[in-house]
């Protein structure tokens, strides 16, 4: 399965996930991933999510570690 197709996978699934971030950075835990975009000029390709908050935020692929699917939530 090529990274395209992994990635619209993650978006189609309606889970939520955790988009681990390099060098001890605060990840993203629990978030919505909407949308995947991806840039033929910039060769880009940008990973769209929500958060728990609501805020969507947009960050390219090569400043993520991984992209996890969370557990349950604990509120």
């Amino acid at each position: 399965m090529s990274i395209n197709e992994v990635l619209i996978n993650i978006v189609r699934d309606n889970c939520r996930h955790n988009i681990i971030l390099p060098n001890d950075a605060e990840p993203y835990n629990h978030v919505k991933v909407i949308s995947v975009s991806f840039e033929k000029e910039a060769s880009a390709i940008w990973i769209h999510f929500e958060t728990k908050s609501g805020e969507k935020i947009a960050i390219p692929i090569d400043f993520i570690s991984s992209i996890e699917i969370a557990g349950p939530m604990i509120t």
